[in-house]
């Protein structure tokens, strides 16, 4: 039964087992010390609220941003949805930045080059400046997308949400009284096949400002699906209340947009009256999404960063690390994670703060046992560790022979998997403890074939 069965492979599992550990070798462990200090990439929200975070804990931190001024994307946004002054929440920011003695700003500049592991790196930038440092957080951020579709190019009257957020800053303009917003533009399609899911409150933030202004004027919102997730639902009923239209349209019949007569005709079809619509709005608002900051790709490259399809960087375990990479030392917030509100960039920025700064909590860092050991004297530098290796832990040295960094190992085994030579072995996992485990238990069946 199954008892028999659950016997006979405990039984087997105990046999290899006790083969492996007639070859056992005594594993050294080694600690690194650790700089207390932190190097944060990007100066939006997400950056500034970790290295303030980290700033307030008592350890030094390098601000690099490649702009000439901090607040990214920030700098362009008014209000939340629930009315907060953005502008006036990144001033603040800015200003505890640009005075706190623990950071130090660096501006319009980016990351050179950057070696040495988790506990002790050693970065140059762009400009010259060369710092120590033990943890990075990679807050990169994104950028919105830029529009070809619906004429958007060819009229000022066919704006994006961001520059109606800027326009309602300084007030309606006359003659504006019919505004037509089209959602996913761009999304949940080519080139973006993804919801940025900050695209519809967006639309409903800018309709709600406009008939909080001017409650006669007529705002029609065309959209796929509306995704106000959680408490924000409230704000989407009370746009409808104040008098918005929504009229859902299907990805194959999307809204058209023409010329006519000095004005802008919009056609689409109203999937619940069953009939097609015809509308001339005074301004047409294109609900664009976000994408992944452009030095993304080369940050990723530089640290050997996962990215997922759409260009994001990915964390160690979305549940488990949330906010680590799988190199240890790197954390992630922000955008350079993936499209979010404000307060979600704010609470996982304080998250990555808090992992860097238990990394930087401690003297020295311990390093794990079970990692790669290399074999300099069978080494034939043939580079395909090199190049298999997710973590950058073999290198070149200075003779021109690959050498291997034991404190970034993680033990994974691809190394000692794919060497020609065996120059790699894993403690814990060689060659010679594999085979005597396979061969206990294959010794049943050996002794049977050779009966």
């Amino acid at each position: 039964g199954q008892n028999e069965i659950a016997t006979k492979k405990a039984t087997e599992i105990v046999k290899m087992n006790v083969a492996k550990a007639r070859h056992l070798q005594p594993i050294e462990t080694d600690a690194v010390d650790v700089t207390p200090a932190a190097m944060v990439i990007g100066g939006g929200v997400a950056g500034m609220t970790s290295a303030l975070a980290l700033g307030d804990q008592g350890f030094d931190v390098h601000l690099v941003e490649k702009d000439a001024r901090l607040g990214g994307l920030a700098n362009d946004v008014y209000r939340t949805l629930d009315g907060s002054d953005v502008q006036a929440f990144v001033r603040e920011k800015v200003t505890a930045v640009e005075t706190h003695d623990r950071i130090h700003v660096h501006l319009d500049t980016e990351v050179s080059s950057t070696g040495g592991f988790v506990g002790s790196f050693k970065t140059t930038l762009a400009n010259g400046d060369q710092f120590d440092h033990g943890a990075i957080v990679v807050a990169t951020g994104g950028v919105e997308y830029e529009p070809t579709e619906y004429g958007y190019a060819d009229s000022d009257r066919i704006i994006t949400q961001r520059e109606l957020e800027k326009q309602l800053a300084e007030g309606l303009s006359p003659g504006q009284q019919h505004f037509l917003m089209i959602q996913c533009v761009g999304s949940r399609e080519e080139p973006l096949n993804y919801c940025s899911r900050i695209c519809c409150q967006d639309a409903i933030k800018n309709a709600i400002a406009i008939k909080e202004m001017s409650p006669a004027a007529q705002v029609t919102i065309l959209y796929r699906d509306i995704r106000t997730y959680g408490l924000r639902e409230d704000y989407y009923q009370k746009a409808r209340d104040m008098g918005v239209l929504f009229v859902r349209f299907e990805p194959q019949a999307k809204p058209e947009v023409t010329p006519e007569g000095g004005r802008f005709r919009v056609d689409a079809y109203d999937y619940v009256l069953n009939r097609d619509l015809r509308l001339y709005p005074d301004v047409v608002v294109l609900s664009t999404g976000l994408r992944p900051h452009p030095t993304t790709e080369k940050i990723g490259k530089q640290y050997k960063l996962t990215r997922n399809p759409d260009g994001y960087f990915l964390e160690a375990h979305v549940k488990l690390r949330p906010v680590d990479f799988p190199s240890e030392g790197l954390y992630v917030a922000g955008l350079a994670h993936a499209p979010k509100n404000m307060d979600e960039t704010v609470s996982q920025a304080l998250a990555a703060a808090g992992r860097a700064g238990v990394l930087l909590s401690h003297d020295k860092l311990g390093v794990s046992g079970i990692i790669s050991k290399h074999n300099r004297e069978i080494c034939m530098s043939c580079l395909a560790c090199l190049r298999v290796c997710p973590f950058g832990s073999p290198f070149v040295d200075e003779d021109g022979k690959i050498s291997h960094n034991e404190v970034i190992c993680t033990g994974c085994g691809i190394c000692a998997g794919i060497c020609p030579a065996k120059a790699f072995q894993v403690n814990n996992f060689r060659d010679e403890q594999i085979h005597a485990m396979i061969d206990a238990a294959t010794e049943d069946i050996a002794e049977e074939t050779s009966g």
